[in-house]
C-alpha cells in the first residue's frame, strides 16, 4: 500500500493603506558645493587574517589479542667477556752474590700466588763482610727475617708484619795492643725484633667514616729498649669539608735492669701527639690547615700550626706546594743504631763497659721549617720533583768517636742550629729497555740564622748525598741495575775539642764525669 502525503498552502492578501504626510519647508542658509575626494592606495598587498585552528588530536584503543604461532625461537648464546692477562706471579724467588773481602749477599722470597681474599710471604735475607784493617777484624754483617699476611673483609683489610733483624759491626779499638780483647768483645751486635698489625677500612664515599690504624710492640737486645707504639687516622667529610684526625701514642722503657737504673739516660717516657687538619680550597688553590699538640710524660707540651697549600698549575703536569710544618721523633738505640752501627751502651750490645763508654743520651729532635716543592711530569716516561726547605732543629743528633775508651765507639752529641735542605728526584724511562733514576740531597747547618761562627761544626755530617741508578732490562731474562752513590767529606773533631765538648754536656745535665787524664 502506498501512503500519499498532501499539503495544502493557503495564500491571502492584505490591503495596506499609505501614510498620509504633509509638505514640508526648508530652507537654505548657505550653498553646498559637492566634492569628490582623491584616491590613493594604503597597502599593496591584501592582509589575511585566518582564524581557523587545524585539531589534530587523535582518539586510539588497544586491541590486546593473542597470536599463537608454532615457530620456536633459538634461544641467544650470553656474551663472554674474557679478563686481561696477568703476568706470571712466582711463587719462590732466590738470589745469590759474592764479592771480594768475602762478601757474601743472599735473598730467599716466598709468596702466595693470587687470591681474591688473602695473601702471605716471608723474605730472608743475608750479608756478610768479613773485611780487615791492619790484619783486625773491621767487617759487618746483617740478617733479617720478615713475615707477612693479608687479609681483605667485606668492610676492612687486615693486616699482619712479624719482623727479626740482627745487625753486627766490627771494629778494632784505638790502643795498640789489642791482643788482651778477644774477637767476641769487639763484636758490636744489635737485634731486633717487632710484631705489628694494623687495619684500613675499605670505604670509598665522601661521607663515610674512613680510617687506617695500626700498632706495634718491639724490642732490641734483650729487653734493653721496648716500645708499644699505637696510631690511627680517621677522615670523614662535614659540611663538604674534609675532616682529618691524626693520634700517635709511645711507650719507651728499659727493663732489662741495667738501662732501667740510668736514672735519666735510660729512663722511660710516653709521648702523645694529636694532630686534627681540615682541607678546602679557596682561589683554586687546595690548603690543608690544623696544627700539632705534643705532648710528653716529663711535662713538655708543644703546640705548632700546620699549613699546606698546593696549586696544579697545569692539571696532572706541573704541581707546586708550599707551607709550614713540624716534625718530631725521639732518638732511640734503635734509630741510633740505623745511623751509625758503631755506637754502644751499658747493657745494650757489648761484653766490655769501659769508662765513659756506657753512656748514650736519647733525646727527642724536632724540626719546624717552611717548604716550597715543585712536581712536573716531562714527559710520558719522565719525571722530576724537587723541593727546599728552611726551618730550625732542637737536638739534631752527630757522633763524635770517643778516644778515651779503648774500643773503637761513637758517642751521640745534640746541636741546636739552623738547617737549609734541598732535594731532588728524577726518574726518566727512557723504553722497555733503560731506565734512569737520580735522587740527591743537600743539607747546610748554622748555629745562628744564616750564620756561622769560627768553632761551629758538626762532626761526622755529610753536607751532600747522591745516589745514582740504571735499570737494563735484558728481555725480561736478565735485569741489571748498575748504581754509584757519593757522600761529601766529614770534618771530626780533635781530642781537646772531644774534652770540651763532653765536659759542657755533662755539666748541662748535672753528671758528674771522670774524662781519664
Amino acid at each position: 500500500m502506498r501512503y500519499i502525503k498532501t499539503t495544502i498552502i493557503l495564500l491571502y492578501s492584505l490591503i495596506v493603506s499609505a501614510q498620509d504626510i504633509s509638505p514640508t519647508e526648508v530652507t537654505v542658509t548657505e550653498s553646498f558645493t559637492p566634492t569628490i575626494p582623491e584616491a590613493y592606495k594604503i597597502k599593496e598587498i591584501t592582509d589575511f587574517l585566518d582564524t581557523t585552528k587545524l585539531d589534530k588530536t587523535q582518539e586510539y584503543n588497544f586491541i590486546e589479542k593473542m597470536v599463537y604461532a608454532n615457530y620456536k625461537s633459538r634461544p641467544l648464546v650470553s656474551a663472554k667477556i674474557t679478563k686481561e692477562n696477568l703476568s706470571d706471579l712466582y711463587q719462590y724467588r732466590i738470589s745469590l752474590g759474592f764479592g771480594s773481602q768475602y762478601t757474601t749477599e743472599s735473598n730467599v722470597l716466598f709468596n702466595s700466588l693470587r687470591e681474591s681474599n688473602y695473601s702471605y710471604g716471608a723474605l730472608l735475607s743475608h750479608l756478610n763482610n768479613n773485611f780487615k784493617i791492619d790484619e783486625k777484624e773491621a767487617g759487618k754483617s746483617a740478617n733479617s727475617i720478615h713475615l707477612y699476611g693479608k687479609k681483605i673483609g667485606e668492610q676492612h683489610i687486615l693486616m699482619g708484619t712479624l719482623e727479626y733483624d740482627r745487625k753486627n759491626a766490627y771494629s778494632y779499638g784505638h790502643v795498640d795492643n789489642m791482643n788482651s780483647f778477644s774477637e767476641s768483645s769487639l763484636d758490636n751486635p744489635f737485634i731486633y725484633t717487632r710484631l705489628s698489625i694494623s687495619a684500613v677500612s675499605k670505604e670509598l664515599g665522601p661521607d663515610q667514616l674512613k680510617y687506617s690504624t695500626s700498632c706495634f710492640v718491639s724490642d732490641l737486645n734483650d729487653r734493653a729498649e721496648n716500645r708499644v707504639h699505637f696510631n690511627a687516622s680517621v677522615s670523614k667529610d662535614i659540611s663538604g669539608y674534609p675532616l682529618n684526625i691524626d693520634l700517635e701514642i709511645d711507650h719507651y722503657s728499659h727493663s732489662n735492669g741495667i738501662t732501667e737504673s740510668l736514672s735519666y739516660y735510660g729512663k722511660n717516657l710516653q709521648t702523645f701527639t694529636l694532630s686534627p687538619s681540615i682541607s678546602l680550597n679557596k682561589f683554586d688553590i687546595d690548603f690543608d690547615l690544623g696544627f700539632g699538640i705534643d705532648y710528653e710524660s716529663d711535662g713538655a707540651l708543644d703546640i705548632f700550626p700546620l699549613i699546606v697549600a698546593k696549586k696544579d698549575v697545569v692539571d696532572d703536569i706541573l704541581s707546586v706546594s708550599f707551607g709550614v710544618q713540624d716534625d718530631k721523633y725521639r732518638n732511640t738505640y734503635k734509630t741510633l743504631s740505623d745511623l751509625n752501627p758503631y755506637i754502644h751502651a751499658m747493657g745494650i750490645n757489648q761484653s766490655i763497659d769501659p769508662m765513659f763508654d756506657t753512656v748514650q743520651d736519647l733525646r727527642i729532635t724536632e724540626i719546624k721549617e717552611i717548604f716550597f716543592e715543585i712536581s712536573n711530569v716531562l714527559g710520558p716516561q719522565e719525571f722530576f720533583k724537587g723541593g727546599m726547605s728552611i726551618g730550625y732543629v732542637e737536638n739534631l743528633p752527630s757522633f763524635q768517636n770517643n778516644y778515651f775508651s779503648d774500643v773503637n765507639r761513637f758517642l751521640v752529641h745534640y746541636n741546636d742550629v739552623w738547617q737549609v735542605h734541598a732535594d731532588l728526584n728524577y726518574n726518566w724511562q727512557l723504553n722497555n729497555l733503560i731506565g734512569i733514576h737520580i735522587n740527591a740531597e743537600y743539607y747546610d747547618w748554622y748555629d745562628s740564622f744564616m750564620s756561622k761562627s769560627d768553632d761551629f761544626l758538626l762532626p761526622h755530617k755529610e753536607n751532600i748525598q747522591l745516589d745514582g741508578s740504571v735499570s737494563i732490562n735484558l728481555q725480561e731474562k736478565i735485569k741489571l741495575y748498575p748504581s754509584i752513590s757519593f757522600l761529601s767529606g766529614r770534618e771530626v773533631l780533635d781530642a781537646n775539642m772531644i774534652c770540651l765538648l763532653y765536659t759542657s754536656d755533662a755539666a748541662d745535665e748535672g753528671l758528674g764525669v771522670d774524662l781519664g787524664g
